[in-house]
């Protein structure tokens, strides 16, 4: 058998065992007849909240647990189910569904007093205190609701290792999650999924495989950089943008309400200072390399941060003791007041 005639008789093999594509109308797809992009009607970036969540597309938040996620994510929720701007940005009305497999009701209420959101009609909530666990977004239930909904709604998943039928830092696993994801989105839908971000430097956007960068549309991860204890200043980082979104802000919550400053026009000052001071707050008596890493997890250039340490020790608001094995300590001992009045202690 000559070369042409083998390459003949692989080819053959491989159309037999591989059934060719079809379309809807479940003809054949040939290469031949493939038309150009130009001839597809395409919307120009349509905006669920301008600047920060894009139409149609996969949103990851990853963060700390108590970082606020599913608080910032039901404060997007209820904005977006009203029709009202978020933060002073535009917001368009959709239906939105969160799927929960993380909290209790209990805890879900608590979220919802603390915002003043109330659930029901374009806001539904789909928890493990009802008899069935909430599916997964491409389930046949999810499905069959998002086929009568126009426009296409938005689904939040809380959170994505509840759903991941696998293991987070499989490629495999983690693009098969993906996957139905990516097929809601080219079919109208917002998809919002809620994760956890690492410890270890490679890590300190999202945990796990690298898929699951590669797999969304825009990626943001969330810092409480304000009391650790409650839900009043968060930064929120974009560490992707397949459509370009703000990359970094500040969002300040008071009561009900929240306040947005993007960071190149807000006081880079203000928001370094605040990324040390939760840093410190959170963890009293910091080892030097605990409050860098820390600082740098939450987006905090390392070099800024020990310039920040430094300056704060020279001040007196940072005391320096001596620890085990001459490890030098770090803590704050007085209030710091940041501009705009705010003081924090």
């Amino acid at each position: 058998m000559n070369q042409t005639d083998l390459e003949s008789a692989i080819l053959r093999d491989l159309l037999e065992s591989e059934p060719a594509p079809t379309g809807e109308d479940g003809q054949s797809l040939k290469v031949a007849e493939i038309p150009s992009v130009y001839t597809i009607t395409s919307k120009p970036i349509q905006w669920i909240i301008e600047g920060l969540l894009p139409e149609a597309a996969v949103v990851m938040i990853s963060g700390d647990s108590g970082s606020g996620k599913s608080t910032l994510a039901t404060g997007w929720a209820a904005h977006i189910a009203l029709g009202v701007p978020f933060a002073g940005r535009a917001t368009a009305q959709r239906h939105v569904l969160i799927l929960d497999r993380e909290n209790p009701s209990a805890i879900v209420k608590d979220r919802l007093e603390r915002l003043g959101v109330t659930d029901g009609g374009s806001l539904k909530i789909w928890g493990g205190w009802l008899e069935q666990e909430a599916p997964h977004p491409g389930g046949a239930a999810i499905l069959e609701w998002i086929a009568s909904m126009d426009p296409k709604p938005v689904i939040i998943c809380d959170s994505a290792i509840a759903f991941l039928d696998g293991d987070e830092n499989s490629s495999a696993d983690v693009r098969r999650f993906l996957h139905p994801l990516r097929r809601l989105s080219q079919a109208g839908v917002t998809v919002i999924i809620l994760h956890h971000s690492g410890k270890g430097d490679s890590t300190l956007d999202y945990r796990g495989s690298s898929d699951w960068k590669a797999g969304i549309d825009v990626g943001y991860v969330l810092a409480n950089i304000g009391d650790p204890a409650r839900f009043e200043r968060v930064r929120l980082r974009a560490f992707k943008g397949r459509i370009p979104v703000v990359s970094d802000a500040v969002f300040d919550f008071n009561a009900h309400e929240a306040t947005f400053n993007e960071r190149g026009s807000a006081s880079k000052q203000e928001t370094d200072e605040a990324i040390a001071h939760a840093v410190l707050r959170e963890f009293p008596a910091a080892t030097g390399k605990t409050y860098e890493h820390e600082a740098v997890r939450r987006g905090l250039g390392r070099n800024r941060a020990r310039a920040i340490l430094e300056s704060w020790a020279k001040s007196g608001k940072v005391q320096k003791t001596t620890g085990a094995r001459g490890s030098k300590l770090h803590s704050l001992c007085e209030v710091i007041a940041f501009p705009g009045g705010e003081v924090i202690q």
